[in-house]
């Protein structure tokens, strides 16, 4: 079984607090406010430095929440139960 788990701490490479996401042993993900207090960004983690990609948590949650909704909608659609 997959294992997700979130990590707050100081990192000396951040001005202020981060977030790291894990699934299993594997950071996949950091979470910092480097642009300001309330004012998240996400860097996904893919192994390579060079492969990073940054985005404001608004950028990724919208989109996460539309594609779940477009799902629940097609499921109910094709008639099968939600849980």
């Amino acid at each position: 079984m997959t294992r997700l788990r979130v990590v707050a701490m100081s990192d000396p490479d951040h001005d202020d607090l981060i977030a790291e996401g894990y699934v299993d042993d594997r950071c996949v993900m950091i979470v910092s406010q480097e642009r300001g207090p309330g004012q998240f960004d996400v860097e996904f983690v893919c192994g390579d430095e060079d492969a990073r990609t940054r985005r404001s948590v608004d950028d990724v949650v919208t989109p996460l929440q539309q594609a779940g909704a477009k799902l629940r909608q097609l499921k109910q659609t094709s008639g099968e139960a939600q849980p």
